[in-house]
């Protein structure tokens, strides 16, 4: 009987141990996976230019939104602390989609495949934001048809940070060349290169759990 007791005892103390490191953490209770990363999470969207205002969403597919040639794409990078201590030397990589540029302040367009952002330390609980402008490229260089959700057409950033592993976010859109002088559109496997897998693979749970992607401007 004594036995017995003891082990319900040892149980209670580890689940109320466990339940306590993952409220500091932000994890699951009852065992769920509780990575370090979870310190530092990034979440990238994406604005929608349907809507009027800074409305940002996780990826713009197929059926939302087509940016032709010459248009601006806009992303929004969000990286917050969720830990209970600072977190030292955070910064941030992004790669650029090859069939786009960045497009700066000035105006002035640079083909550009990776930038990389310097935030410095991060308090608990902190959060910092940075925008990010990039220009479809010019019809002559696009393929013909509609380039949506392969890595021609996916902005990826990676976090980095002192004591921790690197953390990542995607967002996804679709570019469509429109060829003139053609009135039947072309069959859907001819013209349109969609890498279910390689979205899939690329995307994770973002940092409020509204997609799937890996975490963290």
């Amino acid at each position: 009987m004594k036995r017995i007791l003891f082990i319900i005892a040892f149980s209670v103390i580890a689940l109320l141990s466990a339940r306590s490191v993952n409220a500091q953490y932000g994890c699951a209770p009852y065992g769920g996976e509780c990575p370090v990363a979870s310190h530092i999470v990034v979440d990238k969207t994406i604005r929608d230019p349907r809507e009027k205002g800074d409305v940002y969403v996780d990826n713009l597919l197929l059926s939302d939104y087509q940016f032709a040639p010459g248009e601006d794409v806009i992303f929004k990078i969000t990286i917050k602390n969720t830990g209970n201590n600072a977190v030292d030397n955070v910064t941030l990589v992004d790669t650029l989609p090859v069939l786009t540029d960045y497009l700066l302040l000035s105006g002035e367009v640079r083909d550009m495949r990776s930038i990389e952002k310097s935030f410095g330390t991060l308090q608990s609980g902190e959060s910092k934001y940075w925008y990010l402008r990039v220009r479809v490229k010019g019809s002559s260089v696009l393929p013909a048809g509609i380039v949506c959700g392969d890595p021609n057409a996916i902005n990826r950033v990676v976090v980095h940070a002192s004591n921790m592993p690197d953390t990542s976010d995607t967002s996804s859109f679709c570019i469509e060349k429109k060829v003139l002088g053609v009135t039947i559109q072309p069959k859907a496997g001819a013209e349109l290169y969609v890498l279910v897998a390689a979205f899939v693979a690329l995307s994770g749970v973002g940092l409020f759990g509204s997609k799937l992607v890996k975490r963290i401007g």
